[in-house]
């Protein structure tokens, strides 16, 4: 009796949605959509690195600034100047930012970093609304709304008057650009085989784009040029969203079976999959059908859902990242060359890692998430010594290294970050899930362009929190996490009695 109910469960699980999905055609439609989506959202996020850098002023009227000195420093001698006489700066920049066009320069450069915190709010709120929308309404639309939104408004954006007009719009595109990154990342992995989900979207990620993204400025040279062709340039992604289809595993879920079908049916032939045929497919529909006739009562799932499990953590990667990022002008060297560098860095540090989880079966989604974090601490510690012991002149390669390697490593954390809580969280809650990742690490980009402010007080200071957050992040994640690699994703909301059952003996389910 025991076997026959064993070969049962066998035969019941040959067919899935993880089987029937394999690379293919689609998989390449899949990836070139992808690459259009992860340009929009890098370009409107990474905007106000160059859009917010602050010039270096070189002199002020007839006195002229030692190269030496620091901005504070420069700052405190301008004030100084204009208590006895007024005198116009003349500023040296690689990019015409807003801080030059607007004027917003020394203790007014606030200013562009306030905007900065309230775009990322917009990118908080979008997170949050889209993220809920893609479970309720579908991946595919939420995703096509979303860059439709920050096109319009990036081309809308270009014609502002002010700072403050300008931080309206921006505000609005980060809206948009929140709701399609909290969307597309599980549109993406829900589309996969598991096995191929982590170099599909370490390949496809921010890191490259960072390179493409400094040669889109360098070309541009000021903020108005570089929103339009950052616009113009994804405005293709419209037209693949509207090509590409709903994804299955949501349209199952939402009992819209007959889409599911005729979906699975369509990728699979796309992806010329010879081997899969009709029966196999309405096989895994038909399992997935009788699990939703057992469900009397179809429920929506919502936020508060997510804490039915305790597998959830709190990460301070987007201090780290974006307060280095939106403060890129006060390493030495150019604004583009940094930029290439940092994209370079990060492309080598994600291709390094997908080369070893697909070959190294121990390189899983903690070991990868560690090391990155162990780096960027080593990096920034380097940091903190060098600006403690004076030496930053002396050794000011060593310092832009150390920092730009930390800054790099953050790409690793994002990925594996929105993996694991994608790869932990079943499919009603997964874009939920991942749009909460969001929310939280949005927060800590609101507050991330106000980070360095600390160096007012001690020069150090920033570098001290950053080392905090890399340190806690670290600790964090091996506490709560789990390693889910190589896990096929689950579909439906566990109980209690579920998880109960899944950690009894098979022998014993069998029996019972």
């Amino acid at each position: 009796m025991s076997y026959q109910i064993a070969e049962q469960v066998s035969s019941e699980k040959l067919f899935t949605i993880d089987g029937l999905i394999r690379l293919g055609h689609y998989t390449i439609f899949l990836c070139i959509t992808t690459e259009f989506l992860v340009l929009s959202q890098l370009g409107n996020m990474f905007y106000m690195v160059y859009a917010g850098a602050a010039p270096t002023i070189k002199s002020c009227g007839t006195y002229k600034f030692n190269s030496s000195m620091s901005s504070s420093d420069i700052c405190k001698q301008i004030y100084t100047l204009n208590g006895n006489e007024t005198c116009r700066s003349e500023l040296e920049y690689d990019f015409k930012s807003m801080n030059v066009e607007f004027e917003y320069l020394c203790h007014n450069s606030k200013y562009v970093k306030h905007s900065i915190s309230i775009q990322m709010i917009g990118a908080v709120i979008g997170s949050l609304i889209f993220g809920q929308l893609s479970d309720l309404c579908g991946r595919k639309p939420v995703l096509l709304f979303c860059v439709s939104g920050c096109i319009i408004f990036g081309f809308i954006s270009s014609f502002s008057k002010d700072l403050l007009t300008a931080t309206i719009y921006r505000t609005i595109i980060g809206l948009f650009n929140g709701g399609q990154i909290a969307a597309m990342f599980v549109y993406v992995v829900e589309m996969l085989p598991k096995k191929d989900r982590i170099w599909v979207t370490t390949l496809i990620s921010f890191s490259p784009n960072v390179i493409l993204l400094a040669m889109m400025a360098y070309y541009s040279q000021n903020w108005r040029q570089l929103a339009i062709v950052i616009s113009f340039l994804t405005s293709p992604a419209i037209l693949l969203c509207i090509l590409s289809y709903e994804s299955p595993r949501w349209l199952i879920q939402k009992g819209r079976i007959n889409e599911a079908q005729h979906v699975l049916k369509q990728i699979t032939r796309w992806n010329g999959r010879n081997d899969v045929t009709n029966d196999m497919i309405d096989e895994v529909i038909d399992a997935e059908r009788e699990i939703l006739r057992e469900k009397r009562n179809r429920k929506n799932y919502y936020i508060y859902h997510l804490f039915h499990t305790r597998q959830l953590t709190t990460l301070a990667a987007s201090m780290i990242n974006y307060g280095m990022l939106f403060s890129m002008e006060k390493l030495p060297g150019s604004i583009y060359t940094n930029n290439i560098m940092l994209g370079l860095i990060r492309y080598a540090v994600n291709v390094a890692s997908v080369l070893t989880d697909y070959t190294q079966g121990w390189f899983g989604r903690r070991v990868a998430h560690t090391v990155p974090l162990a780096l960027t601490s080593i990096g920034f510690i380097i940091h903190f010594i060098i600006i403690c012991s004076g030496l930053s002149t002396e050794l000011e390669i060593v310092s832009r290294i150390a920092t730009l390697m930390a800054f790099a490593m953050m790409s690793q954390i994002y990925i594996i970050t929105g993996m694991s809580g994608n790869e932990l969280f079943p499919t009603p809650l997964r874009s939920m899930c991942f749009s909460f990742l969001q929310v939280v690490g949005r927060i800590g980009v609101v507050f991330a362009p106000q980070l360095f402010f600390l160096a007012d007080f001690w020069i150090p200071a920033p570098f001290v929190a950053l080392i905090m957050f890399a340190l806690s992040d670290l600790v964090l994640y091996l506490i709560f996490i789990p390693e889910t690699k190589d896990q096929p994703l689950p579909e439906r909301l566990s109980t209690t009695t579920d998880s109960i059952s899944s950690q009894l003996p098979t022998k014993q389910l069998m029996n019972s």
